[in-house]
């Protein structure tokens, strides 16, 4: 039986022989299709592990809004199982690109030394040109517009000159240069431009201020020779992302007591300029006041004069001449000072009212913030919250930016610990505005009580200078009376 079948078999494929081949074909080619996408998945895995570790790839990469200090890296360090522990810098800026657009790059300190010794994590691939040497000298990535080559000047323009930590703008292009920290075309996200990063450029750390860093890059020891793509090498990183939250305020201290310095530092300026504006006002009042007193001074001499000068017809007319000459110089005094009087009050008022609503607004923005604790906003913002930021911007400063602040917490996700800590970051930088507003109002209101003693002296002054008149009009009459 079983030979029939195959004398059949071989009858059919013997008379149908293309027919056979094309599936025979059909079959293998599938087979080692399907073969060879088995292994494409584990080979690519491999390939990138091989890659991650060439380069020396971070397993944590921390980032601050208001920066880590330089004591950090040592606490971090300190850390059981850290192998090692990178800070850096990094900022946003807009690059000119063909046709007058604008790309957005990000902008990343590398220690180009550790690189070369391969000390460093997170090493580069130079495809091109050589390293920087001077903090105006940059590496460029495929991304980067074309436009742009090695030998070539480009220039960035940070979003915010006062806040931005970028001692350098204009750079040289030395090279082009892969990066493990970008394994696909994608850069990340921003708070500038449209929210989306086109291109990064690395410079060297002299490049940025170095006050404080922005970023922080660990390995660990756990992770070596371990699978990246593993359940394992994920659970390890949650175990060290946990551990590293739950000490966030620790590693904060440091910078955040050096921004309270910075802030104070300000405050003592403002206040010293503060103090050298009070000192010119009582400076002015001063002689405010001496000249009303040598008005007065002159009203009466010139009444003694007149009386005295009663006696004789001569000395009469003479004294009569001299009093009615003081009283109009005191007039055209006393006008000039009423002018400057109405002036600086015109001022205190306004400063005033001004200081009353930029304390109604604080108020209001502080209300607002309160109440978005529990909801997280996208871009666009309303009309009524993105007004508000706008304002906003007037408080921000070289080391604060009240109004970036804001957009942060609005966006930031409802109940987290990002939210909570620019909430309580930006009622703190409120508060010390409102403070100091509270100061300024108490000495403009004590500016407005001096002007009102000043204006009253003036009144008086005014009314002296009247019944000297009336004096002067009737010695005027005698004296017609004696010529007569």
């Amino acid at each position: 039986m079983k030979s029939k079948i195959l004398v059949d078999t071989l009858r059919k494929i013997t008379r149908a022989k293309g027919r056979f081949l094309a599936l025979f074909g059909i079959i293998a080619l599938s087979s080692g299709f399907f073969a060879g996408l088995k292994v494409t998945g584990p080979d690519m895995k491999q390939s990138a592990e091989k890659y991650y570790r060439d380069t020396n790839l971070m397993d944590l990469h921390l980032l601050s809004d208001i920066g880590f200090h330089k004591d950090t890296v040592a606490q971090l360090s300190a850390l059981d199982g850290v192998a090692q522990v990178q800070a850096g810098c990094s900022e946003a800026a807009f690059l000119p690109a063909q046709d007058n657009a604008e790309t957005i790059v990000k902008l990343f300190g590398v220690d180009f030394d550790a690189v070369q010794q391969q000390t460093a994590i997170n090493l580069l691939e130079l495809t091109e040109g050589e390293y920087p040497d001077a903090p105006n000298e940059c590496l460029i990535e495929v991304n980067t517009p074309p436009c742009y080559q090695v030998g070539d000047t480009l220039t960035v323009t940070v979003a915010d000159a006062e806040t931005s930590i970028l001692k350098e703008t204009t750079f040289t292009v030395t090279g082009k240069a892969n990066w493990s920290m970008f394994v696909d075309f994608k850069r990340g996200t921003t708070s500038i431009g449209n929210g989306s990063i086109d291109s990064f450029l690395l410079v060297p750390m002299a490049a940025f201020s170095q006050e404080f860093y922005t970023d922080m890059y660990i390995t660990l020891e756990e992770t070596q020779g371990m699978d990246s793509y593993s359940d394992a090498y994920d659970a390890v990183i949650a175990r060290y992302t946990k551990q590293i939250e739950s000490n966030v305020p620790a590693y904060a201290a440091s910078r955040i007591e050096q921004v309270r310095n910075e802030a104070a530092e300000q405050l003592a300026d403002s206040r010293k300029e503060l103090d050298d504006g009070w000192a010119e006002l009582t400076v002015n009042r001063e002689q405010f006041l001496q000249e009303i007193a040598d008005a007065e001074q002159t009203l009466s001499d010139a009444l003694t004069e007149i009386k005295n000068g009663m006696t004789q017809w001569q000395i009469g007319v003479a004294e009569y001449e001299a009093g009615l000459a003081a009283c109009q110089e005191a007039e055209t005094s006393l006008a000039k000072q009423d002018t400057d009087l109405k002036a600086q009050e015109e001022t205190v008022a306004a400063a005033l009212q001004s200081l009353t609503e930029e304390q109604a607004f604080l108020a209001r923005v502080q209300s607002i913030v309160t109440g978005y604790r529990e909801v997280a906003l996208i871009a666009p913002f309303s009309k009524d919250i993105q007004e508000m930021i706008d304002r906003a911007a007037v408080y921000d400063s070289e080391v604060y930016s009240l109004s970036q602040s804001l957009t942060a917490y609005f966006q930031a996700a409802a109940g987290s610990p990002d939210k909570a800590r620019l909430e309580s970051a930006i009622a703190f930088y409120i508060g010390n505005c409102r403070a100091d507003l509270t100061n300024k109002t108490a000495e403009a209101e004590r500016n407005q009580q001096q002007l009102a003693d000043a204006r009253a002296a003036v009144s008086a002054a005014y009314q002296q200078l009247a019944e000297e008149k009336t004096r002067l009009t009737g010695a005027e009459s005698e004296l017609n009376s004696a010529k007569q």
